[in-house]
């Protein structure tokens, strides 16, 4: 192997490593992300164990609905603080910075 495609395959490690256990910067997302997905699991592991695909509809709706409302929070307090409405970079930021939490449903299954 060469050093580039050492340097390309560390990089991709680390990526990867990141994504997967989250780092300083979204270990919160990841973490909360985590917790909604062991609670809803928890509540409905035993009355959909013969429906599993349910379950994981469930898991995923449930994360994305609460996702979605951290979102509008945030960007409800954002253009609260601007005094105007946010644009859509501006939403997508919001968005963007707290994909941890959607994220770490499908590292759970």
């Amino acid at each position: 192997m060469t050093d580039m495609t050492n340097n390309v395959t560390v990089s991709r490690a680390r990526t990867m490593t990141r994504f997967v256990f989250g780092d300083g910067e979204t270990i919160a997302g990841t973490l909360y992300g985590t917790i909604v997905v062991l609670a809803v699991l928890a509540a409905g592991g035993k009355a959909l164990e013969d429906h599993l695909w349910r379950l994981a509809l469930l898991v995923d709706t449930t994360v994305l609905v609460l996702w979605m409302a951290h979102v509008y929070a945030h960007g409800l307090a954002e253009s609260l603080r601007a005094s105007r409405r946010l644009d859509v970079a501006e939403l997508r930021t919001v968005a963007g910075g707290s994909w941890r939490c959607p994220s770490s449903r499908s590292r759970r299954r």
